[in-house]
């Protein structure tokens, strides 16, 4: 570790004790806050708070590290499977909202982090990377040789995109990465979805329901992110969150 943030280690540790812990989150949180000051300040306004044991931003800073951590030994496991990593960072998600008891639904964690936590820079690059292929069913304008007319005009009316508008939002983006996690919670799948590893986009079908009340279906989209991109989107997100809890924190305990 870099001289300056021994020093940060030992002068937290005169003032909080937990040398040996202070020597982690220093390290792990140096690649999210590079500035040193800026470190001190975020981690001297956790441990202040401190007046019966951990409070929630302690508890959040230390999920997020073990739960990222975990993300990342994934590669020494199982090298390359985005998904598996991907399950440890929505399951971070989850861990930071409960923690925090904000009263929302799980499946609407992930959409509310985007949208709220989630810078507006990252936001763009998000969409401006994952597109719906042209290759998808509500693309196929062609009438198929075993649907009926009536059939056809159907799907005209209900499913199908003449403008070929390939755009998604955030939040089909957020139901993407859940649907990710769950399908390796409840089928055990981590390997049918991953992200890109060139500067070509991949392209991946999902099962989702991308409108409320619409049923889950297959849907095709061109991903030309890699897994080290979205991390910092993440990591980016969850630095977002523990401060509002901070923040919400000193307030209850009127620390300025």
């Amino acid at each position: 570790m870099e001289k300056e943030y021994e020093e940060l280690v030992y002068r937290l540790d005169k003032e909080f004790g937990m040398r040996e812990y202070l020597f982690d989150i220093v390290y792990f949180y140096k690649e999210l806050i590079p500035n040193n000051k800026k470190l001190e300040s975020f981690l001297v306004s956790i441990f202040k708070g401190e007046k019966n044991g951990p409070n929630k931003p302690r508890l959040m800073i230390n999920n997020v590290m073990r739960l990222v951590s975990l993300a990342d030994d994934i590669e020494q496991i199982r090298c390359g499977k985005d998904a598996l990593k991907i399950f440890f960072l929505v399951v971070c998600i989850e861990t930071l909202y409960t923690i925090a008891q904000i009263d929302i639904k799980k499946h609407k964690m992930v959409i509310d982090f985007f949208e709220k936590y989630v810078i507006e820079e990252d936001r763009i690059f998000i969409l401006d990377n994952v597109k719906r292929s042209l290759a998808d069913y509500k693309y196929q304008v062609i009438r198929e040789k075993d649907e009926t007319e009536q059939e056809y005009n159907k799907r005209c009316k209900e499913e199908l995109d003449f403008s070929f508008n390939t755009e998604i939002t955030v939040e089909i983006f957020a139901k993407i990465l859940s649907e990710v996690r769950n399908t390796f919670t409840h089928e055990g799948d981590y390997w049918s979805f991953s992200l890109t590893e060139s500067d070509y986009p991949i392209q991946q079908i999902v099962k989702i329901e991308e409108q409320f009340n619409t049923g889950k279906k297959e849907r095709i989209y061109n991903i030309k992110m890699n897994y080290g991109q979205l991390r910092q989107i993440f990591l980016k997100g969850f630095v977002n969150f523990v401060d509002k809890a901070i923040l919400e924190e000193n307030e209850s305990c009127n620390i300025v």
